[in-house]
């Protein structure tokens, strides 16, 4: 079975595990896996599924462990390590260095509160980009109001990542059950561990870039003009950064590592975010 076979495999498992759930209204895909057909493979591969369901309950957090558990169990072998993640924000695609790894990013989503609780950096990427697995399709919609001046100071935007780096945090919102048995969307940060600090910058910088390049595509500032070549055209007169996109965009670690230590990549993606942020200022709204 090659990998694509596989990740088909996990998407018909996901419905056939998921569709008797009674608070499930939709499973669907984003991200780079949302159009398989055009995916190529890379040594670490990043699987976001996605639930929609009406109310986050403890048997819906129990299901979905229980579903992780099981395909890593199932599909792991020789040459493919699985693992899961539940966290709203960066993540460690790395689990194996010598296989080929698929992260099954599962993020729950409560339909009434999907705009508040999804990241407005992922609005316009779900609104866009999004495979249907199970159920309705409700997010046309995300992407018909967005505004490039938003992408400054919403959750996950140009500030939150800016202060993610200066305070060396890694942050991140979570599902979880209290100690009464209640669940709560618990915002958590810790100290950045060493193997997310290429995954920081990434994720601080990768929002950010696809969103001007698909708000402005929107709004009909640019055509025909490759995302790369928008990137570039954002640094203007300021070539210094044109590496760090080439970091972001081929998501090169060894590339990244050659700017210094941790301080050295955060103060350069600092800087970047800080002229990404005039130039949003600068547009019109």
């Amino acid at each position: 079975m090659t990998i694509l076979e596989l990740i088909k495999e996990i998407d018909n498992k996901a419905v056939d595990f998921f569709c008797d759930e009674p608070q499930i209204v939709s499973i669907f895909v984003v991200g780079s896996m949302y159009n398989l057909e055009k995916y190529t493979i890379r040594r670490n591969n990043d699987y976001d599924i996605r639930l929609l369901v009406d109310k986050v309950t403890p048997g819906v957090l129990d299901k979905v462990e229980k579903f992780q558990k099981q395909i890593v169990e199932e599909f792991t072998n020789e040459e493919i390590q699985l693992g899961f993640n539940n966290n709203v924000g960066a993540v460690n695609h790395r689990l194996s260095e010598k296989k080929y790894n698929i992260l099954l990013h599962f993020l729950i989503h409560e339909v009434n509160d999907l705009k508040n609780f999804l990241p407005l950096t992922h609005q316009v990427q779900y609104g866009k980009n999004h495979r249907i697995l199970y159920g309705e399709d409700l997010l046309l919609d995300l992407c018909k109001k967005f505004e490039p001046q938003y992408l400054i100071t919403c959750h996950e935007g140009i500030d939150y990542c800016i202060d993610m780096l200066k305070r060396d945090v890694y942050k991140y919102l979570i599902w979880v059950k209290n100690d009464k048995g209640f669940i709560e969307f618990k915002y958590c940060e810790i100290p950045t561990p060493n193997e997310m600090i290429a995954e920081s910058v990434f994720y601080s910088l990768k929002n950010v870039l696809n969103n001007l390049y698909e708000s402005c595509i929107m709004m009909n500032e640019i055509q025909g003009v490759s995302s790369y070549e928008y990137y570039r055209r954002l640094c203007g007169d300021k070539k210094q950064f044109e590496k760090l996109i080439i970091c972001v965009e081929n998501r090169d670690e060894d590339l990244l590592y050659s700017y210094g230590d941790k301080y050295d990549i955060f103060n350069e993606t600092i800087a970047f975010l800080e002229v990404l942020k005039n130039k949003i200022l600068c547009m019109k709204g």
